[in-house]
């Protein structure tokens, strides 16, 4: 059977993409073009950050965001799947000191669930108080998963649907705990590395310090 021949789709992506790019001010991106099991087109556009000293190619390295979050969980399932502990335990199993301010009664933070935090149904906030999404705070992850004790519950667990990074944090904390190992490591060796992603990593510092990577903007302000 003949190959299809993806040229025009690969000329109109071009087109629309720088287009698209400068309409929108978007610095720089990457694309993949997937087949089945194939990848039968990458490429990089623009620059990695404002100087422009660098382009963007198929192989520099950009923020996941919240897609991160399908490593994550996908990483924990691993652990369910070892039998290292199951979607329903309790966080406090695992993190016996967990507290939660409430005004819904005080053994809410007993209530919360794996599965509760997988599914955004924990009643957690979205950012944790210390080194959230938005602060330029240098923290370490226990500082950051400790501040999230002098947040507050939005709702009682596991009644509503409440996007939350915290839950997926506190995912990533319990997970040193159950695999003896930092969450970097447990995500490189366990999920990553199998995979043959070997350019990915948790290991935000490492890429600052030794990697060209694409930056992230706000407006015109630069990522810490």
């Amino acid at each position: 059977m003949a190959s299809f021949d993806y040229s025009s789709i690969f000329n109109e992506l071009n087109k629309s993409i720088l287009s698209q790019m400068e309409e929108n001010r978007v610095l720089g991106l990457s694309l993949s073009l997937i087949d089945d099991n194939n990848i039968i087109w990458s490429e990089g556009f623009g620059y990695t950050d404002s100087t422009k000293k660098h382009r963007v190619t198929a192989d520099t390295l950009l923020s996941l965001q919240s897609i991160s979050k399908t490593c994550t969980a996908t990483g924990f399932m691993l652990a369910v799947d070892k039998g290292l502990v199951k979607l329903d335990d309790p966080l406090k199993k695992f993190y016996p000191e967990f507290t939660i301010k409430s005004r819904f009664g005080e053994k809410e933070a007993g209530k919360i669930t794996f599965r509760h935090l997988l599914c955004h149904r924990s009643g957690l906030t979205h950012q944790a108080p210390v080194g959230n999404y938005f602060s330029n705070v240098e923290c370490s992850f226990e500082e950051h998963i400790k501040s999230i004790s002098d947040s507050w519950l939005k709702f009682p667990v596991g009644e509503r649907y409440s996007y939350s990074n915290q839950g997926f944090d506190l995912i990533g904390y319990a997970l040193q705990r159950i695999s003896g190992k930092s969450f970097i490591e447990y995500m490189q060796e366990e999920l990553l590395e199998p995979l043959g992603m070997v350019n990915s990593t948790y290991n935000q510092r490492y890429v600052k310090e030794n990697c060209v990577y694409a930056k992230g903007y706000y407006y015109e302000y630069e990522e810490p």
